[in-house]
């Protein structure tokens, strides 16, 4: 995954309206001549669905010396994927100018005083190139890379600053959506009610297989508890076949000890979590996972 980075200055007046506005209709934009300059278009450009933006305002001046904003803090941070690439539309947005060359957005998060804690250095410093540019978009010099360890009260992170952000920051989104104010949740695997920090907002297709759009869909969470039911399904020891129910996998060896656990907790079960929405990612998990699916179909 790319990450673009973007400044929009301190954020007061129509900086500040522009910033509020681009978070409410989901967009961002630039001016021609701003994207003209040295590599802004074939940047923009670069910028493909599935990707991380993250914009920022309210910064020291971005015109010093390289590593200076590493002990910096910034106002606002707005996290983003992009859903469509860089367009061209004159429908109004903002209020002072046009900013015809647009890119849309999928919000994951705004966060206030945003230091290289969440961003890494390297994120700071790019974010600094972007404000002593105007604004245009600048890309980190390698892709962000996030693991499968998704669950924030987990205590094995992702090794980059920014990669666990974005990964808190999206888990704790989905888990919001899912479990609401609930204090106590029911495993969609084993039915069986637990406290809310040991019950998993869990992929069902797993988060580094994703396709751009697709993160921050509810229809592919489900709730599975940390008594066994989050690490069988998430290794393909079980599986929900087409008409919800759950299966035992084909790795799960007769007479074992994973074997008397399916007996006891899953077998015959159907899942709370399976739909018509999320059956589309069931079968993603039946035919990669457990390797299952299209010895069914």
């Amino acid at each position: 995954m790319r990450i673009g980075y973007v400044y929009v200055g301190k954020g007061t007046g129509d900086a500040r309206n522009n910033w509020r506005l681009g978070i409410e209709h989901g967009v961002w934009g630039w001016e021609t001549s701003v994207l003209t300059r040295k590599d802004g278009f074939p940047v923009a450009r670069s910028l493909k669905a599935g990707d991380l933006v993250v914009l920022a305002r309210g910064g020291p001046t971005p015109r010093v010396k390289p590593g200076m904003w590493s002990t910096a803090s910034l106002a606002e941070a707005w996290f983003a994927y992009v859903t469509t690439p860089l367009y061209e539309s004159a429908e109004q947005v903002w209020r002072d100018k046009p900013y015809p060359n647009r890119i849309g957005l999928q919000q994951i998060d705004v966060r206030t005083n945003v230091s290289a804690d969440e961003l890494g250095v390297e994120g700071m410093e790019n974010l600094r190139l972007s404000g002593s540019k105007q604004g245009a978009p600048v890309v980190g010099q390698q892709d962000l890379a996030l693991d499968d360890q998704e669950d924030p009260e987990d205590p094995a992170p992702p090794p980059n600053a920014l990669a666990m952000t974005v990964v808190r920051l999206e888990q704790r989104k989905l888990r919001k959506s899912k479990f609401g104010d609930w204090s106590h949740v029911s495993c969609e695997l084993c039915g069986r009610l637990f406290p809310r920090r040991l019950v998993r907002a869990a992929h069902i297709k797993r988060r580094s297989w994703l396709e751009p759009g697709e993160y921050l869909q509810l229809a592919n969470i489900m709730a599975a508890c940390t008594f066994g039911c989050d690490e069988l399904f998430e290794h393909g020891y079980v599986y929900v076949d087409q008409s919800g129910r759950i299966r035992p996998g084909t790795q799960m060896q007769p007479g074992s000890s994973i074997e008397n656990v399916f007996k006891d907790q899953l077998a015959e079960r159907i899942c709370a979590a399976y739909s018509m929405d999320s059956a589309r990612f069931f079968e993603f998990h039946r035919n990669v996972v457990a390797n299952v699916g299209r010895a069914e179909a």
